[in-house]
């Protein structure tokens, strides 16, 4: 947990410190990727916080069974403090007889061995010298039995003492310990949820960015579209360009304006059949040429490879392989600059939207729906036209 926060952590950093490219191909290629990164991120924050508030709830629990052993073991304490305080006050009273005892024993010479001898000479009889003898022998064993049992108090006090303070280090340690760790996990839930939100703040600003980006890959289609001054042709090409355009954008935004634009479009159509008294055609004009007069931008011969996978292109877009409409292609930026729309003879129209490690120079990656595809495909000499630059068409 701790090295996901760290990278996570490093990568907010490295994010925050981003100069937004200018050119707009480089700025949706840029963002959306990051865009992307961080929608990932978000999503394992959000396990982790998950993860660490079971932890925080598991700890709370604990804490709560910590302090109800704190108030038990407080309360033991405070108990054994009353019985140490008890004890005292017997072993006090105890002294205090032993004492008064003794003092009165040998003012009265009891304890001298004359005085002993004497008092047991002075029996009358055996029978009165056993028993004088035996009084003696109870007296001195009481004596002896409260000397130990004062000795014995004094030791469970001492005992007493250990134990109330071995309590108070274990109850402070305790303490420390619950103290530590919750700082510990509460800091790592404001840890997370701090990189959380500075994530979630960057993806609503790349979100827009990336908005803004995609609007400009289509801008130049939802002008046509919508406007009275195009010609069927033109329009026919806006919303054919459109159509294939909308299953790569990932925006829901631009992706309504490109539905829009294609109503607004077909309603121009009708306008403009209306008036010129003719049929609308059913289909859209075939050549999809933007400049009209059958010529292109630059015309290459490439080596063609093909691949499959991957859930977004160099450019940000949804990599798609649409025979009909408009598929992905990867080329170099060096030759083709990306965001270009291409006729790859044999493959159809694509979109320059991606780029590869082995794409150098001019090749030309073509994407496939299936890996036996790819395999099928090989490697082939294909010729590309480039159709219109980024903001052309």
């Amino acid at each position: 947990m701790k090295k996901t926060c760290f990278v996570i952590l490093a990568f907010v950093i490295l994010l925050l410190n981003i100069t937004p490219t200018v050119k707009a191909a480089n700025s949706l290629n840029d963002n959306k990727i990051t865009f992307n990164q961080i929608s990932d991120n978000l999503k394992e924050l959000d396990s982790e916080l998950a993860q660490v508030n079971k932890e925080i709830e598991s700890l709370k629990t604990q804490v709560s069974y910590n302090e109800g052993t704190i108030s038990n073991t407080e309360e033991e304490i405070k108990q054994t403090e009353e019985n140490i305080t008890s004890l005292q006050i017997e072993i006090d009273k105890s002294k205090a007889i032993l004492n008064k005892r003794l003092r009165e024993m040998y003012k009265s010479d009891a304890y001298s061995g004359i005085n002993y001898l004497d008092f047991l000479f002075e029996s009358d009889s055996l029978n009165d010298f056993f028993s004088k003898m035996q009084a003696c022998n109870i007296l001195i064993t009481q004596d002896n039995k409260l000397i130990n049992a004062i000795k014995d108090k004094v030791s469970e006090l001492d005992e007493s003492k250990i134990l109330i303070n071995e309590k108070k280090e274990r109850l402070v340690a305790l303490n420390e310990a619950t103290k530590n760790k919750l700082k510990e996990v509460q800091d790592k839930e404001s840890s997370i949820v701090e990189i959380k939100n500075k994530m979630a703040a960057e993806k609503i600003s790349i979100s827009a960015l990336i908005e803004e980006n995609e609007l400009n890959l289509i801008n130049y289609s939802l002008s046509v579209a919508k406007s009275s001054d195009s010609s069927s042709n033109e329009l026919n090409q806006a919303i054919k360009s459109l159509g294939d355009i909308i299953p790569q954008l990932s925006t829901p935004s631009v992706i309504a304006k490109a539905n829009e634009a294609i109503i607004k479009g077909k309603e121009n159509l009708v306008i403009i059949g209306n008036s010129a008294k003719n049929n609308i055609p059913d289909a859209v004009v075939p050549d999809n040429n933007i400049s009209g007069d059958n010529s292109y931008k630059e015309t290459y011969s490439m080596e063609a490879t093909a691949y499959y996978g991957g859930y977004i292109t160099k450019l940000g877009l949804t990599p798609v392989r649409n025979p009909d409409g408009l598929s992905t292609v990867a080329v170099d930026p060096n030759v083709i600059p990306l965001g270009s729309k291409l006729f790859v003879e044999g493959y159809g129209y694509a979109i320059a939207s991606d780029t590869g490690s082995a794409i150098i120079g001019k090749k030309i990656d073509l994407y496939m729906n299936s890996t036996a595809e790819c395999i099928s495909f090989g490697r082939r000499s294909m010729t590309v036209h480039l159709i219109a630059y980024e903001g052309q068409w």
